[in-house]
């Protein structure tokens, strides 16, 4: 799995992929990521033809986390899936060599601060480690963020059988949000080591979050500023390519599709054809990229050179 390395003024940004795979446009699989989308529109768009399709119709997938030091502060964004987690899907049940990649770039130790997009499993697995049996902080010296309202989400939906959430069979089997609550997320609650804030929170002078709510209660982006550059990191925005030409289709895992739909069309806007790198975390093969209008929707064009 690679990594990548870009500056964004003073703030170093490093991207680690846990998982990264090549998969057809599989028309069932999309009924419930996407359920609006038409896999032959998708394969017939020249630009996600020519840059994100392979020869053999496949799209990329990944699984990144982003390390962003600061001249004050080394934060974490989104950690991915983790290991030795128990999953519903076997596919999630990952022993991968994640953390020594990690600690190769930075001791986990000296983060700071840990936040994610929001709570699903593939964005705070790594939030803990598996030690004589029981889940503690990953990173023992950081102060982890959570938006107060996404967590009261999650706990309610792990404590409440009856809770209605929205999903179909099938992405709720996915999404498996009692599991990663009671491993990955309320274990660091227990530890002493959260504390709670708004969806719209300075981290640091540079490094921002902001609400973009819909994929789930409490999701938010990350915004970075400084000297003159900027990058946003989206998190679950979106979470396909094509979803950036088609921001009008449904999301099968937003906890509420029509708010979703709208903080899509919000943050594109937001970003669009604006010296914006944006980092994403499930779209490939390249994570970076510059969003731009085409026609009435949108398009990505990739930024392969922008790693120093």
């Amino acid at each position: 799995m690679k990594n990548e390395v870009w500056r964004i003024g003073d703030v170093k940004i490093t991207m680690i992929e846990e998982l990264g795979f090549w998969s057809p446009i599989d028309a069932d699989l999309m009924k419930e990521a996407s359920p609006d989308s038409v896999p032959d529109e998708i394969r017939a768009t020249d630009w996600l033809r020519r840059d994100f399709i392979n020869e053999n119709g496949e799209v990329y997938g990944a699984m990144r986390t982003y390390i962003l030091e600061t001249p004050t502060k080394t934060i974490v964004m989104d950690t991915g899936l983790g290991n030795h987690k128990d999953r519903v899907l076997p596919i999630w049940q990952l022993d991968t060599d994640f953390l020594e990649r990690f600690t190769e770039i930075v001791d986990p130790a000296d983060v700071d601060v840990v936040v994610s997009s929001h709570l699903h499993l593939d964005h705070c697995g790594w939030n803990t480690k598996l030690v004589d049996g029981e889940w503690v902080p990953t990173f023992p010296n950081a102060e982890y963020l959570y938006v107060q309202k996404e967590y009261d989400h999650w706990k309610r939906y792990a404590e409440d059988p009856d809770f209605e959430d929205g999903y179909t069979e099938a992405t709720r089997d996915i999404i498996d949000a009692r599991g990663a609550f009671h491993d990955s997320i309320q274990p660091v609650v227990d530890a002493g080591h959260v504390r709670f804030v708004d969806a719209d929170f300075e981290i640091t002078p540079e490094v921002r979050m902001e609400a973009v709510h819909g994929h789930t209660p409490g999701h938010i982006v990350i915004r970075v500023d400084s000297q003159g550059q900027s990058a946003a990191l989206p998190g679950d925005v979106v979470h396909t390519v094509w979803g950036l030409s088609r921001p009008d289709w449904r999301d099968g895992f937003d906890s509420d599709k029509a708010v979703g739909m709208q903080s899509r069309w919000e943050f594109f806007e937001s970003v669009a054809d604006k010296p914006v790198l944006l980092l994403t975390t499930h779209i490939g093969p390249v994570p970076a990229g510059h969003l731009v209008h085409e026609g009435d929707s949108f398009r990505l064009i990739p930024a392969p050179n922008t790693a120093v």
